[in-house]
């Protein structure tokens, strides 16, 4: 006959491990609020890209500077999203001085 099977045992989740993180160690809870932060972060990079594309200047300017500022505090200075997302908040800044000079439309 067919030889029996072993039930698989079902890891035990510890609180506040994600739940397909089966075959990682689990998250503490340090991580996972730095997670939660920087998601944060990039959302507020989202609404500012979104801001900035349907023509809402000052509000994307502050988006992109919250976005700068919690990436920054979050995953460091020298972090490379970190960077990247300080450089697209200065070039924001430029831009509204350039619409505000009539340089651009």
């Amino acid at each position: 006959g067919t030889p029996a099977r072993t039930p698989k045992r079902t890891p035990v989740r510890r609180a506040g491990s994600h739940p397909t993180s089966r075959s990682q160690p689990s998250i503490d809870a340090s991580s996972e609020e730095m997670t939660l932060k920087t998601l944060v972060a990039l959302a507020h990079h989202s609404i500012a890209v979104e801001q900035e594309h349907c023509k809402m200047y000052d509000s994307h300017i502050s988006s992109y500077q919250m976005a700068a500022s919690l990436i920054t505090e979050h995953l460091g200075y020298h972090h490379p999203l970190a960077a990247k997302i300080r450089s697209e908040a200065r070039q924001a800044v430029h831009a509204q001085r350039e619409r505000e000079a009539g340089h651009c439309d």
